[in-house]
């Protein structure tokens, strides 16, 4: 390699979403997966025989069902996480 070549490859931009955090999730969660995050384990527990598809249509359930001021504690810690999201 020449001293051309290597100064071709110092003077390139760094690429973009290096100073990104990898564990950082690309995308910022709703409220509906912060309820699935929260329910899933004891689901899980209730109903060992449910398959993943099964399991999932019932906290899709209890989600439908969930009363409304329930419902938004979720919509509210969404949209802090939202808030607190490094862009």
């Amino acid at each position: 390699m020449g001293f051309s070549q290597v100064e071709q490859q110092a003077s390139k931009p760094p690429k973009k979403g290096a100073d990104r955090d990898p564990k950082m999730s690309k995308r910022s969660h709703t409220a509906f997966f912060i309820f699935s995050m929260e329910v899933c384990y004891n689901a899980r527990q209730d109903h060992p025989g449910f398959s993943f598809a099964g399991l999932s249509k019932h906290i899709v359930t209890l989600w439908k069902e969930m009363d409304p001021e329930e419902k938004q504690r979720f919509l509210n810690l969404a949209r802090t996480r939202i808030g607190t999201r490094k862009r």
